[in-house]
């Protein structure tokens, strides 16, 4: 997705952050962390992960972000190539 960003005209803000932390994580802690798409609206999309640890899943976040015109800041529709991308993820 980094390359779409870069050379893309729009940027894609975090509107929305929440977590829930279910078992303590340190610094240097090893987590695997499974992402999943969990909605694609029209000028947004909700990104849901979550966070193990040895195998124990110790947290979970979903994370809300917009598609905006990157010289305006201005609410645009999600771009078809950020759409497919995102609907391959599903």
């Amino acid at each position: 997705m980094g390359g779409l960003l870069q050379e893309g005209e729009f940027l894609i803000p975090v509107v929305h952050a929440e977590a829930d932390f279910l078992a303590p994580i340190v610094a240097g802690d090893v987590l695997d962390i499974q992402m999943r798409v969990l909605r694609l609206g029209t000028k947004s999309f909700t990104l849901g992960f979550q966070l193990f640890k040895e195998g124990v899943e110790v947290g979970k976040a979903t994370l809300v972000h917009v598609t905006v015109e990157r010289k305006t800041f201005t609410s645009i529709p999600l771009p078809e190539r950020l759409r497919a991308l995102l609907q391959s993820q599903e």
